[in-house]
């Protein structure tokens, strides 16, 4: 099943990430700090839909839906509790409100390298 909506996902890489200034963000209405993430860069064959809920990737069933655009095609999502990912799980893209109509890729979630600081 495809959605028209949304791009083929083309290529993925996934890094492990130490900041310098711890990173911000919620979970549900609680606001939480790290200082390490996984980040997945995502290039896709267009641009993600500007709507009024952002697409999200998934590993297996987890949703990532905080991202910023790093250049044409180009996403970083990320990953700030990367201990519920699983290496190996396939990745999608898809809406975080319809999880079951993800559109599956061919790719996996491997981390490569060590961690590197931001």
């Amino acid at each position: 099943m495809s959605d028209p909506l949304l791009p083929d996902i083309l290529s993925v890489e996934a890094a492990r990430v130490r900041y310098k200034q711890a990173k911000q963000y919620y979970v549900g209405r609680d606001k939480r700090s790290t200082s390490e993430a996984v980040e997945i860069v995502v290039r896709t064959s267009d641009e993600l839909p500007i709507a009024n809920v952002s697409p999200a990737l998934f590993v297996g069933e987890v949703p990532l839906p905080e991202y910023t655009r790093v250049g044409r095609n180009l996403y970083k999502f990320y990953a700030f509790e990367f201990q519920k990912l699983e290496e190996g799980t396939a990745i999608a893209l898809g809406w975080p409100q319809l999880p079951s109509r993800k559109i599956k890729t061919n790719f996996r979630y491997r981390l490569g390298g060590g961690p590197t600081v931001a």
